[in-house]
């Protein structure tokens, strides 16, 4: 069986969050499940919605932030007694760290509703 940790350890950790995608390792997830979003300036931010309204403190279209706008952000917004601040990570940053754990990720492309230009190339690149 290959376990997979949606989001991370969503539903204990702030979803699509390091912590979270950490946890999930720690507790035997070969590996994660993530949603990418094109930030304004082109960065490849780790967020289900395309919103950033339900899980952190913002409001507003992840497509209208640059992504240093989108780092101010809370992403442990409901969690935040539990863990402090979380960071949007970029897409680049989980993959340099699942890397290293040798843990597997499955990108799930945000593009449903927004039409992100070169959002497949980016990815692969």
């Amino acid at each position: 069986m290959f376990v997979i940790g949606h989001r991370g350890a969503a539903g204990t950790f702030p979803e699509n969050t390091m912590i979270s995608f950490k946890e999930a390792a720690r507790v035997g997830a070969h590996g994660i499940e993530l949603d990418v979003h094109m930030t304004k300036d082109g960065e490849l931010a780790v967020i289900h919605d395309e919103k950033v309204d339900r899980t952190t403190n913002g409001k507003g279209y992840v497509k209208n932030f640059t992504y240093q706008d989108l780092k101010k952000l809370d992403a442990s917004y409901k969690f935040k007694k539990k863990y402090g601040v979380c960071e949007i990570p970029t897409l680049n940053e989980v993959m340099e760290w699942a890397s290293s754990e040798g843990i597997s990720v499955n990108i799930e492309l945000k593009n449903n509703i927004f039409d992100y230009p070169y959002l497949e190339m980016k990815v692969l690149d």
